[in-house]
């Protein structure tokens, strides 16, 4: 006949059992990691973002007298009443 098992022995092949599976799982999960970054490396080199700033130039022009409180400098609208007597009215 087969020996007795002790409930260490069973205590023991459960937590060797658990290690496993949690190997698995991890081992699942990084080759999942590893497929998921090689299509955004893919993705990447398929269409790689654009190369320099895209920063936007603002033309100010000196030579424009505005008041202080006034944008019609930097629009391309004709100037104001504020702009063209000073009253602040644009009426």
């Amino acid at each position: 006949m087969s020996e007795m098992r002790t409930a260490d022995d069973f205590w023991a092949a459960a937590k060797l059992l658990g290690e496993q599976i949690a190997a698995r799982r991890a081992a699942d999960r990084q080759a999942q990691r590893d497929a998921r970054n090689a299509r955004r490396r893919a993705r990447y080199r398929a269409n790689p973002p654009a190369r320099g700033s895209r920063s936007t130039a603002v033309i100010v022009d000196d030579e424009v007298d505005c008041e202080p409180g006034c944008r019609c400098a930097f629009v391309s609208f004709p100037p104001c009443s504020w702009c063209e007597n000073g009253s602040g009215d644009d009426n």
